[in-house]
């Protein structure tokens, strides 16, 4: 896939622009077109400031007809992500569907992604952990929706790490009084194949997890900005490596033709730490979700040095707001076994569990066919979530 350092954050890669920061306008030059796309064409533009400095972007879609009395919803993304994974305007585009029916929806991109500005004057800002989202960036965001909507309780949807992030904040019960429900699209709850003949995707993510075990703690992986300058020449070794792992690891083949990979990978890829990383390896390794105990030179997150070692599988049982949960049987990151192993674990009592045959990780998103057989489903799912059954 697209595990790779960056040497400095303040130095970026030779013949990539920087990313700014703090902005969702395409990126522009007279000398060169633009190769990193994260502007939101029908989006507000809203900041969230977490407790330890971090200023994230938050962008609202809000509903285009009325439907009073519904819940907001607060997406999140996975790993090595951001918001647009949610929709792709002229293409696969789940916001789009949303907004439609009714919904006011709201996207954050996570600490890490080009449009993320980590706190001034701190040197170590991007020594983060899964653990930093699950404790700062989410609830700060939970706390702005509400702030700004007035509405008592959100449903918080998730991809991916972004569902493992959800169900790491409902465990939390100050956060859990704010959401109304959690909509989980593959839930990275369990992840990996410690023989390293599982799926592949899987035993990658564990080789990467490994590696970011040897990169400096305070540095960037610049995810983003390395998927585009390797698409830049579609003929190019490193553009058909990338397609190719790209596409085996995140798609079911008949999901996803070649210009919608390329699209995803140059528009949907954001940038992370090389702690999330190692953490997420560590998951794929152990076959649990554990709170971040730190590596040489980079210390256990705040969450974990206050708390102990702490499973976020293991606490399943503390989610107890209702749930509705969809995977892939054909998902090579996130077996659907090991969705309906976590559906048994909930905590909740309204918890359902839909599984979509032919379809892998992301393809549930942003698949050809996930407009006429996932989105239907989810629309339902965050009817019954607002009790608009």
């Amino acid at each position: 896939m697209w595990f790779f350092p960056e040497w400095r954050r303040t130095a970026p890669l030779p013949g990539l622009p920087q990313a700014p920061a703090a902005t969702l306008e395409a990126m522009s030059s007279p000398k060169q077109p633009p190769v990193i796309v994260t502007p939101a064409p029908t989006g507000v533009r809203h900041e969230v400031l977490t407790a330890d400095g971090w200023r994230l972007s938050l962008v609202r879609d809000p509903a285009r007809r009325a439907a009073p009395g519904r819940p907001p919803v607060l997406l999140i993304h996975g790993l090595l992500s951001n918001h647009r994974i949610w929709g792709l305007p002229g293409g696969p585009d789940l916001v789009d569907t949303l907004t439609q029916a009714g919904w006011d929806v709201w996207r954050l991109d996570l600490r890490g992604t080009a449009t993320s500005t980590p706190p001034q004057g701190r040197a170590q800002a991007f020594d983060f952990s899964v653990d930093d989202h699950i404790h700062g960036d989410v609830p700060a965001a939970l706390e702005t929706v509400c702030r700004l909507t007035g509405a008592p309780r959100v449903i918080l949807g998730g991809h991916s790490m972004g569902g493992l992030i959800s169900l790491g904040v409902a465990q939390q019960p100050t956060q859990a009084a704010r959401i109304q429900g959690l909509l989980l699209v593959a839930p990275a709850i369990r992840v990996g194949d410690p023989t390293g003949e599982g799926p592949a995707a899987s035993v990658q993510l564990h080789r990467a997890g490994a590696f970011a075990g040897l990169v400096p703690k305070d540095l960037r992986y610049p995810a983003d900005e390395l998927a585009a300058w390797a698409l830049r020449k579609p003929a190019s070794p490193a553009a058909k490596v990338l397609m190719w792992r790209g596409r085996r690891a995140l798609w079911a083949p008949e999901q996803v033709d070649e210009a919608l990979a390329r699209r995803v990978l140059l528009e949907c890829v954001g940038g992370s730490s090389s702690n999330v990383l190692y953490q997420f390896g560590r998951f794929a390794r152990s076959l649990d979700t554990m709170s971040y105990a730190g590596r040489k030179g980079s210390r256990p997150s705040a969450f974990h040095q206050a708390q102990g070692p702490w499973s976020y599988r293991g606490h399943l049982k503390d989610v107890t707001v209702p749930v509705r949960m969809l995977g892939g049987e054909a998902d090579r990151l996130v077996r659907f076994a090991h969705l309906e192993a976590a559906l048994a674990d909930l905590g909740s009592r309204d918890k359902v569990l839909k599984a979509f045959p032919g379809h892998g990780h992301v393809d549930l998103l942003l698949g050809k066919d996930a407009p006429q057989e996932t989105y239907p489903w989810i629309l339902k799912a965050l009817g019954d979530l607002s009790g608009d059954r």
